[in-house]
């Protein structure tokens, strides 16, 4: 993704959300805060402080103390300050593995988390043969299309998995994709049972995948791992070598994060 310009990005400027953005920088750096403070900080009119301070504490971002009145951070950014950290050390911690799991096999090594019902591609290893796959840092992909997103998804609550499964309708990717909900169910609970999944060219041609979930410590997904190369080199025999490595990375994370044990494959 391109850094927008100094034009475009006067161009798409949104001005309530700067303003907003304005008043969690002047709390950031001092609170608490009285409404008239902040908009002496800010330069901005009261019925503007008002209206986004009350819409900052709906969601949760700033909150207002009872008795004096006074403003300051909320929850909310301590949560996703707590969530930004924990992805940053799920990197931290998987990266090695990664790395062993691309030298071993030369091909490319990926992790990836569940956002939006989708799988974003959290860190990857390049494989060693020169050739790129189509997936890329920061991306995200379809969790019915792909072995990260199907080892994620076979291992999640039963009523979440069938929430995400029924929710909208399964993108056919290229003509091997899954797309019947009832075949996907199948499949799913097929990965559960072998403790892995598969992506047989459902989200790219030629190129096939094995994926591997990365558990807490109550046994649910918090991640994924997978091996993606062209079908050519992962062929049936070479899936059984690549998905036992793959299963005792993932239970290593795992481990080393604070979670579970390595999957037992009995879809408990």
């Amino acid at each position: 993704m391109s850094i927008p310009t100094s034009q475009s990005a006067v161009r798409h400027e949104v001005p309530a959300l700067r303003k907003g953005l304005q008043v969690l920088t002047t709390l950031g750096a001092e609170a608490p805060l009285s409404m008239a403070d902040i908009q002496r900080r800010t330069g901005l009119n009261k019925t503007m402080t008002f209206r986004l301070l009350r819409a900052l504490a709906d969601q949760g971002f700033v909150e207002q103390d009872p008795t004096t009145r006074a403003w300051s951070l909320g929850l909310r950014l301590l949560e996703l300050g707590s969530l930004v950290a924990t992805r940053q050390n799920l990197v931290a911690v998987s990266q090695p593995l990664l790395v062993q799991l691309r030298e071993r096999f030369a091909e490319t090594v990926n992790l990836g988390v569940l956002r939006d019902d989708r799988v974003v591609y959290l860190a990857m290893a390049e494989g060693g043969h020169g050739l790129r796959m189509s997936a890329r840092l920061g991306a995200s992909d379809p969790l019915h299309a792909t072995a990260l997103g199907k080892a994620i998804l076979a291992f999640m609550d039963d009523r979440e998995r069938a929430r995400i499964v029924a929710a909208a309708p399964l993108a056919r990717q290229t003509p091997h994709t899954i797309t019947d909900p009832a075949r996907l169910v199948e499949e799913l609970a097929a990965t559960r049972a072998r403790g892995y999944a598969i992506d047989d060219q459902e989200n790219e041609i030629g190129a096939r995948c094995v994926g591997a979930p990365i558990l807490d410590p109550a046994g649910r997904p918090v991640a994924a791992l997978s091996i993606a190369g062209p079908t050519a080199r992962i062929d049936g025999e070479r899936v059984n070598s690549l998905a036992a490595a793959l299963t005792d990375a993932a239970a290593e994370i795992g481990w080393r994060f604070g979670g579970a044990a390595r999957p037992s494959g009995d879809g408990a």
